[in-house]
């Protein structure tokens, strides 16, 4: 058998507690118990007893449970008495047995404080792992963004190199016919300067790849984040259902009448609110999740376009392409929204999908924005003047910030993205 645990609110002796009887209460079941410390006194008739605890129905129709210990060793005599009975005790306990039962069968759990369904706790134990999931978002995007840092040092280096080495040459070419070792302190220098140079390019290649690795790591841990807040807000929503259905039902309000009449309580079929704080938190972490579905529009051939604002007022249309590893401009187009290629932008070799090579120059563009989501500091490729007719691709390092979705067959790009400076971030 379980038993309600409610605190006992006891009289100060030598005062009795004196009332009333409840309809349908003896008189003569009524006694004085007595606190084991002689502080308190309260007069209550005997429901019944576990051997741990007592449950005692005051004058008043309230029921209370208290713990044996903590009664007089006068009371605990009496209890433990072989002519003890419980008058009154039997056919309320068997309805509250009943009413019990049509309440678990119906999924509800009997708490200490109200009713819960049994799925309810779950998304307390969700709310702590996606607290979890949450600073791993963070801490991934910190470490990206630190390895993006030192990306651009390093590019920083290799310009001031690179500019280093035009004006080598520059004054090479300046040195009088004959001076000997002005010629050679200056192909010394230049040489030392380009080994420098081809230093900082394995770095920097070397580099590249720890950003990539560090913006799998955060691609993945905003994935982790997002499954886990759609996993909530199913298990709320089917919570918040089933209350609405018990709410409704004749079954669980006939259930729950009787269980409060036998018990003494005053129970609703409703949330608990526990349940309803962390409904709060839920919405305030959806609060942190941005998306947006994107119209594309269908080219020959097949491909699919979309509207792309780049530096804040040029606006192209691009081929989304995921599989692209950089947004990718022909120079041209990039030289109308004002991207231009300077002497120390690295030079790369892209391939294409016809198995063909095409050389380019990696530059950055302060800002591509596509619908309502903008992202700063974009690596992209510009291509040279033999692939003037080269579409703009949307490629990788402006998509790998979202969690994105292509649906081909409605033309509509799907992203999806964390935002960081939430106060559902904030430390709790």
């Amino acid at each position: 058998m379980s038993y309600l645990v409610l605190v006992l609110v006891l009289v100060r002796a030598p005062a009795l507690l004196v009332s009333q009887p409840a309809p349908g209460d003896v008189q003569s079941e009524l006694r004085t118990w007595h606190s084991s410390d002689g502080n308190y006194a309260l007069r209550a008739a005997l429901l019944d007893t576990d051997g741990q605890q007592v449950r005692l129905r005051k004058p008043d129709g309230s029921i209370v449970t208290v713990p044996i210990a903590k009664l007089s060793a006068a009371d605990r005599e009496f209890l433990a008495a072989p002519g003890t009975t419980t008058p009154s005790a039997d056919g309320e306990l068997a309805s509250e047995r009943s009413a019990r039962a049509a309440l678990e069968s119906l999924g509800l759990r009997i708490g200490s404080s109200g009713l819960t369904l049994a799925d309810e706790p779950k998304l307390g134990r969700m709310m702590r792992e996606v607290t979890n999931l949450r600073k791993n978002v963070m801490s991934a995007d910190s470490g990206l963004a630190q390895q993006e840092r030192k990306e651009a040092e390093i590019k920083r280096q290799l310009t001031a190199l690179l500019a280093l080495d035009v004006n080598l040459n520059a004054q090479l070419a300046q040195v009088r016919l004959g001076d000997t070792v002005a010629n050679n302190r200056l192909v010394a220098t230049i040489n030392a300067n380009r080994s420098q140079v081809e230093l900082l390019r394995t770095s920097l290649r070397q580099q590249g790849e720890s950003v990539q690795a560090a913006r799998a790591a955060a691609s993945g841990a905003r994935e982790a984040y997002l499954q886990a807040i759609l996993a909530m807000r199913e298990l709320a929503d089917r919570v918040t259902e089933r209350y609405a259905e018990l709410a409704a039902s004749g079954e669980a309000k006939t259930a729950l009448e009787q269980f409060n009449a036998a018990s003494g309580k005053t129970w609703d079929l409703a949330p608990s609110r526990n349940f309803q704080r962390l409904l709060v938190r839920l919405a305030a972490l959806e609060d942190t999740v941005l998306s947006e579905s994107i119209p594309l529009r269908r080219v020959g051939g097949g491909s699919l376009l979309v509207s792309v604002v780049i530096d804040g007022q040029h606006t192209l249309d691009m081929t989304l392409d995921s599989g692209a590893n950089l947004v990718t401009l022909p120079r041209d187009v990039a030289e109308k929204c004002g991207i231009q290629v300077r002497p120390g932008d690295e030079q790369i070799v892209m391939g294409l999908a016809d198995g063909s090579r095409i050389q380019g120059h990696l530059v950055t563009i302060e800002s591509v924005r596509v619908g309502k989501f903008t992202v700063q500091h974009v690596p992209c490729a510009v291509l040279g003047a033999d692939a003037a007719n080269a579409p703009s691709l949307l490629g990788m390092s402006f998509l790998e910030h979202f969690k994105f979705q292509v649906d081909a067959v409605k033309g509509t790009l799907s992203l999806v993205q964390i935002r960081a400076d939430s106060d559902a971030f904030r430390n709790e």
